[in-house]
């Protein structure tokens, strides 16, 4: 079973004057992810965090099969949520592998076809791999969707940037249309 969580990094100022630090990188944020990352289902922490910046979100994807952790705190990208949804949909509608290079962090994500209707998802960032693991592909890109469109939902109705994520929740509904007719 797989299980999709959406955080929210907080920005480097507030991390550093929590933190009383003068830097920040992943090992840091891995370590202290619990105050450095907010969970979409806190409200209450997510405007705290959020009171300027309403528009880019640095966003983490928490991934687990069966119990078992597959992503960790590392892999966190400006607006990697929706960078993720048009990768799937980019993958529904090829049938193959797709690929995409994020443009701030260099985050690089691959979800490829794998034979028995799977697919590997793939994250390298700064040339490490941080993420490999295959995925039943049905269950995968439900899960993914489902969990994107809660999240803008959530954005949504915390009054964050509601115009731009209600265009993201419409085309967050194209792409479920198309995992339906294609899936099911």
């Amino acid at each position: 079973m797989i299980e999709m969580s959406v955080f929210l990094l907080k920005s480097s100022k507030l991390i550093k004057q929590e933190h009383s630090i003068d830097e920040i990188n992943d090992d840091f944020l891995v370590a202290n992810a619990d105050t450095c990352f907010v969970h979409i289902e806190d409200q209450e922490g997510v405007q705290s965090a959020f009171k300027t910046n309403k528009k880019f979100f640095r966003e983490h994807l928490f991934i687990t099969k069966d119990g078992k952790a597959i992503t960790d705190f590392r892999f966190w990208e400006t607006n990697l949520i929706r960078e993720l949804a048009g990768l799937t949909r980019d993958y529904m509608e090829s049938s193959s592998t797709t690929e995409l290079v994020t443009y701030h962090h260099s985050v690089q994500i691959r979800l490829e076809k794998m034979p028995q209707y799977h697919l590997c998802l793939s994250v390298k960032k700064n040339n490490d791999s941080i993420v490999q693991a295959e995925f039943p592909e049905n269950e995968f890109i439900s899960v993914l969707l489902d969990v994107t469109k809660k999240y803008f939902m959530k954005l949504i109705s915390y009054g964050i940037s509601e115009e731009i994520h209600n265009k993201d929740l419409a085309q967050i509904t194209k792409y479920q249309k198309l995992f339906q007719d294609k899936y099911q």
